[in-house]
């Protein structure tokens, strides 16, 4: 009996002590996307806007995974950490308004063809930029099959401080250009979102 009794107990005892440690555990881990510390400084991760571009930290060199580097800017205290850039956390504020605001980067055209990338300025309007925000919550219609496409491109944004790139991919089929979704149907059809006609225009005068 009393060895049942301190059986109990212990197996008590430790499933507390293990439920203490997952907690501890998770909560370290959800803080830790949020935030890192390097050389006794805290740093916030940089959050961009909401759109359909995939923002990154713009380097050629290799950085290893599940360390953190420090990431050399001229305004920031910065540093990368698997994929993300992270901030001093008295700077991020500003830092997030810098790479907030379209009047901060520079837009290219890069296109695909048979004798590689062709990669050109690209002005975009207000207008435009606006219709671009707005796509992801335009009504799906149109499909395609991988076959319809003739060309793949990318609208890229890059920061005038060479620090940030962002890019989607886009697509040349039916005469016109589209935003490619990546979603599918059921059929492994996948739905795209027409550009407006002006930017069209402007990357089929890329390709000339």
């Amino acid at each position: 009996m009393k060895k049942r009794k301190l059986f109990i107990i212990v197996a008590a005892a430790m499933a507390i002590i293990f439920c203490c440690i997952l907690i501890a555990v998770t909560k370290n881990e959800s803080n830790y996307c949020d935030t890192v510390t390097y050389n006794g400084k805290t740093y916030e991760l940089l959050e961009y806007n909401a759109d359909i571009l995939t923002y990154s930290y713009k380097s050629n060199e290799y950085l290893e995974i599940d360390e953190i580097h420090p990431a050399p800017n001229e305004k920031w205290d910065a540093v990368y950490f698997n994929g993300d850039i992270f901030i001093e956390e008295s700077q991020v504020k500003k830092a997030t308004g810098y790479y907030s605001d379209d009047n901060n980067y520079n837009w290219f055209a890069v296109i695909e063809s048979d004798v590689g990338e062709i990669k050109k300025p690209l002005s975009v309007t207000q207008e435009e930029l606006k219709y671009l925000y707005n796509m992801e919550n335009m009504k799906r219609q149109k499909t395609i099959v991988f076959d319809d496409i003739k060309h793949f491109a990318s609208i890229v944004k890059e920061s005038k401080d060479g620090f940030i790139f962002a890019l989607t991919t886009i697509v040349h089929c039916d005469n016109s250009w589209y935003w490619k979704t990546e979603v599918m149907t059921d059929d492994d059809r996948e739905y795209v979102i027409p550009l407006p006609e002006t930017i069209c225009k402007k990357l089929f005068d890329v390709m000339k």
